[in-house]
């Protein structure tokens, strides 16, 4: 099994990283060293297409890699078990002779820094972690009130970027270093994961399109020969398509096709299974004039069963809907989604929306599927961040934006777990009344 892996990462543990990566056979390591954080998205478009999977050094690269980025790799980062922060705690304590009581954390899970804090016999305080990374600036600060307020001694962080600008501010931290135990579980979970993958993309699949040979033309038909011809094309058509994806084309009825592949195959082709595919196969499948079901399974026979009830489904839903059923019988579509969510397709109102504020329709349409998935239309930015995966600071500068045009009310606040300001709560005004 050859598996390349781009790992993303600081100079001072990247060779570390790498060395843990490389003595696993049949695996080759890219190691790629980011300065500054905004290096990270010129990286993975530079190499994204020389890897099988990235890694990231911390939570915060891969927060910003997958939100900058437009890859379609899977993405891990390296978490940090206790054994680290034992290690720290020792050399903290025999070197300056400070308990973990006068310390302050961050990006550390608070379940895990309680339990510490209990094998230990210390007592623990919420206020000593910044568990939310917001941004650099955010953890700094939470670091440097509580030092300058005397209730600590040294700051801990897994941040590189903060260590260093805490440094540059005189406040004295340790920064959390990933073991070679922890690199070579986050490791064996890549590896096991793209094991799965590998033979889940192996999967036979059948892929059935149903298309109404009549709306292909804006006139009428006037012949069955006509009526014939055309069909013959839009078989031709996909008979190219097929081959593209190594598979093969069977008509299975008047307007009806199914094609036998792959299930990595249609992955790719779908980003896996989220959207419709590229413009490029547009005209093989009429995308507003057909419709299709995806079905996998172990055998031929499965797979085709399993894509004829997606293609009923499919058919409930209207022309234009892509649904797959999986191996497990689940349904899943339409494949007009925006990460798991009913797209909502681009109306005057969005357009309008757009326009005004610089967002694109997607982004708000975005907006719009949190919102029917939540039942709700207030949200924080935290709350967005969460559900559409990206970072805070993006979530927020979205709901200023809208708030500014008088698409967005401020009608709350919330108040965090930790330490921190009230985040505010907005109303999205973006549909209809």
């Amino acid at each position: 099994m050859a598996i390349t892996i781009g790992l993303i990462g600081v100079k001072d543990t990247i060779d570390l990283i790498s060395s843990v990566i490389e003595e696993h056979k049949g695996v080759t390591c890219i190691a790629l060293i980011h300065e500054e954080l905004t290096d990270i998205e010129q990286l993975m478009n530079d190499y994204e297409n020389k890897v099988d999977m990235w890694l990231f050094s911390g939570y915060l690269p891969y927060m910003i890699g997958l939100e900058n980025s437009k890859t379609a790799r899977p993405s891990f980062y390296l978490t940090y078990s206790g054994t680290g922060l034992y290690k720290t705690f020792y050399l903290i304590q025999a070197e300056h002779g400070v308990t973990v009581n006068h310390l302050s954390f961050d990006t550390i899970n608070s379940h895990e820094l309680e339990a510490i804090f209990g094998e230990l016999n210390a007592d623990y305080s919420k206020r000593l972690l910044q568990e939310d990374i917001l941004e650099v600036e955010t953890v700094v600060k939470h670091h440097e009130d509580l030092y300058k307020s005397g209730l600590t001694k040294f700051a801990l962080t897994c941040l590189w970027s903060v260590q260093r600008e805490l440094k540059r501010r005189d406040i004295p931290v340790y920064r959390i270093i990933p073991t070679i135990s922890d690199i070579k579980a986050t490791v064996n979970i890549m590896l096991r994961y793209y094991e799965l993958e590998s033979y889940r993309d192996a999967q036979i699949a059948v892929q059935m399109i149903e298309i109404d040979i009549l709306e292909m033309k804006d006139n009428y038909i006037t012949s069955s020969d006509e009526l014939y011809h055309l069909e013959v094309k839009y078989a031709s058509q996909l008979l190219g398509y097929s081959q593209k994806i190594n598979g093969s084309l069977k008509q299975v009825g008047p307007g009806r096709y199914a094609i036998f592949t792959t299930r990595g195959m249609l992955k790719r082709l779908t980003a896996d299974f989220k959207t419709l595919p590229s413009t490029e196969f547009e005209e093989q499948f009429k995308l507003n004039k057909s419709i299709v079901g995806i079905g996998m399974g172990q055998s031929a026979y499965e797979a085709e069963m399993h894509a004829l009830r997606a293609l009923y489904r499919a058919r409930e839903h209207g022309k234009g809907s892509w649904f797959v059923c999986f191996h497990d019988k689940q349904l899943y579509g339409p494949l007009n989604l925006v990460d798991g969510r009913n797209y909502i397709p681009e109306t005057e109102t969005l357009k309008k929306i757009s326009s005004e504020t610089s967002l694109s329709v997607v982004t708000l349409a975005k907006l719009l599927a949190v919102t029917d998935q939540l039942k709700n239309s207030d949200v924080s930015a935290s709350t967005l961040a969460r559900e559409l995966a990206i970072l805070p600071r993006s979530a927020r500068r979205i709901l200023t934006t809208l708030e500014k045009k008088g698409y967005a009310d401020v009608v709350g606040e919330e108040h965090p777990h930790t330490r921190g300001r009230p985040r505010k709560i907005y109303r999205l005004l973006l549909k209809n009344e």
